[in-house]
């Protein structure tokens, strides 16, 4: 796990908890959608929340808001 990451921590445990939107985490620590998702799946601590992140990955790239 690189520095950076850890000391992302608990902003990724808000997004995981739907407190932060995914928007809002990449713009402000400046890291693409996609990097935002897998590090979510990696912190994410039971089935239920990788389901979730799941969900939502497809629900943000069936946008077409990625490709931008």
């Amino acid at each position: 796990m690189t520095s950076r990451r850890r000391d992302m921590g608990s902003d990724l445990d808000l997004v995981l908890s739907g407190e932060l939107e995914i928007d809002k985490f990449c713009a402000t620590r400046n890291v693409s959608p996609r990097t935002a998702f897998v590090w979510c799946l990696e912190r994410a601590r039971s089935e239920e929340q990788r389901e979730k992140i799941k969900k939502l990955m497809k629900e943000y790239f069936d946008k077409g808001v990625g490709l931008l």
